[in-house]
């Protein structure tokens, strides 16, 4: 469960990054 957190918080990580630089 640890390991499908910390795939999910790279994720969320990446997408954000993406929002940004479209923005």
């Amino acid at each position: 469960m640890s390991r499908k957190k910390k795939f999910w918080t790279s994720g969320h990580k990446l997408y954000c990054h993406l929002i940004s630089s479209l923005s």
